[in-house]
């Protein structure tokens, strides 16, 4: 087999740069684990659709500390899970599906940038819509200053 290898841009590919914005996603995988600092993490391995024709694989990570409960509410919002429930275990979380604003990172040490997520996002009308043997309440801060994990490990 023959190529020419100077058409073959490691930048390019084949679908140009993906934007920030929202998309929707499916959980495909999550493992509990534990965070540089100690505490129980979920890590999560999303399926993110982009477009009609692509999907990406982006990682996020929910950890049970205070300053990141607004992150567990939101993915269990998203997600249909009952966040009053007070657990969520990795199989709680496969197969899910929903919808999140995903933003650029950082870029890694060789200078590519990927999606991560910003938030998740509340079905249309969630808000308003109590879900089966949910209890209602007052929504919480969703700032995550002064985070006291140092998220995404």
């Amino acid at each position: 087999m023959l190529y020419d290898s100077n058409q073959y841009d490691p930048a390019d590919n084949g679908y140009g740069p993906i934007p920030e914005g929202d998309y929707d996603f499916t959980v495909r995988g999550a493992n509990a684990t534990v965070s540089k600092n100690g505490n129980d993490m979920i890590e999560l391995e999303l399926e993110v659709k982009i477009g009609s024709e692509q999907t990406i694989t982006a990682y996020d990570w929910l950890v049970a500390v205070k300053s990141s409960l607004w992150k567990i509410h939101s993915f269990c919002e998203a997600t249909g899970r009952d966040f009053q429930a007070g657990e969520l275990l990795p199989e709680h979380c496969l197969s899910r599906q929903g919808r999140a604003h995903f933003i650029l990172g950082s870029p890694n040490q060789k200078g590519r940038q990927y999606l991560q997520v910003d938030r998740y996002l509340a079905p249309a009308g969630a808000a308003n819509e109590p879900q089966e043997g949910k209890l209602q309440e007052t929504p919480q801060e969703t700032s995550n200053a002064g985070a006291e994990d140092g998220i995404p490990f």
